[in-house]
């Protein structure tokens, strides 16, 4: 048996599915003749949207038997291997509400709760639209988006003027992307300080998940969690009061930056690492104009107080 898992969101946990022994066989099989696929783990996407396709052995030693390592992931858009992969991968995904897919079991680690039904990206592989959307995004078909700036262009808080006090941290990655954290926590654990283990979601804490990716309802749902808009000042007591900004990808995920005492924006997609450049690598100095790929909804500025729940 393998996991399949498609590595495309930041704040919501990835879709993933099993593949039975015999599917699992095939896929496995197809791999082993067109090896080139096979990406080099140590590069990590720098990218919001698709990174690649992950793909985890379940059964010992069946990786064995083609000669393939446990766990890769399959070439996502930079080498000439990508066609065939792109093709593999869309063929997965077309197969994944099938009788050969299975939806993977939840656990506390690296996921969603139940209780957050409109954040399981899992449980929407039954629908062909959903299928249809990660095979466009696979293939790379949508024409390349880039964000833009609200309407009356960039605001001062770009810069880190806020219109309360807030206090900023050190970019220190390193304490993110240690492997045994890196794949468990996303980009709210990473703007909230919080390296809870838990992929944790907006709302999830106090009971009130966004039931829909839109700026109203992750506003809503972390705002009960304890942030605020950032015009709601925190007193001193709230101390460290971090400044962080949200995004939406329209109908799909949310994201999240954090702003440092250097003077730029972190962030951190989904399970990749934490780093400082948007999706042209470029060091993020305003996440309202920066390159953020489908995330194109600029929902605001919040403060994070020290006292946030978050699971």
């Amino acid at each position: 048996m393998i996991r399949v898992t498609i590595d495309i969101f930041s704040g919501r946990e990835n879709p993933s599915w099993l593949l039975d022994e015999q599917a699992a066989r095939t896929f496995l099989r197809e791999i082993a003749l067109n090896r080139s696929v096979v990406s080099d783990d140590a590069i990590e996407s720098v990218r919001l949207g698709y990174r690649g396709t992950r793909v985890e052995t379940l059964h010992e030693h069946i990786h064995e038997e083609f000669n393939l390592p446990a766990t890769f992931t399959l070439a996502s858009g930079a080498s000439a291997a990508d066609g065939k992969a792109i093709e593999i991968v869309e063929r997965l995904i077309g197969e994944a509400g099938s009788s050969a897919a299975t939806p993977r079991s939840r656990s506390k680690r690296g996921g969603p709760q139940s209780d957050a039904p409109a954040q399981d990206a899992t449980q929407e592989l039954a629908d062909p639209k959903f299928r249809k959307f990660l095979r466009d995004e696979v293939s790379g078909s949508p024409p390349p988006r880039h964000a833009t700036a609200p309407a009356g262009g960039p605001s001062a808080d770009a810069t880190g003027v806020a219109p309360c006090a807030f206090e900023t941290l050190p970019f220190t990655p390193a304490f993110w992307n240690d492997p045994a954290h890196v794949r468990i926590n996303n980009c709210y654990a990473y703007a909230t300080n919080r390296r809870t283990d838990t992929f944790p979601q907006p709302g999830r804490a106090s009971g009130h998940p966004a039931q829909a990716m839109a700026c109203p309802n992750v506003t809503a749902a972390s705002i009960s969690d304890g942030a605020h808009q950032a015009n709601n000042c925190f007193p001193d007591t709230a101390r460290p009061r971090l400044y962080v900004a949200m995004v939406i990808w329209p109908g799909r995920d949310y994201h999240w930056y954090r702003f440092h005492s250097e003077g730029f924006w972190g962030h951190k997609p989904g399970q990749t690492p934490a780093r400082n450049v948007d999706n042209s690598n470029v060091v993020i100095k305003n996440p309202e104009t920066c390159n953020r790929g489908g995330y194109t909804s600029f929902c605001g500025y919040f403060l994070i107080p020290n006292n946030i729940r978050v699971t």
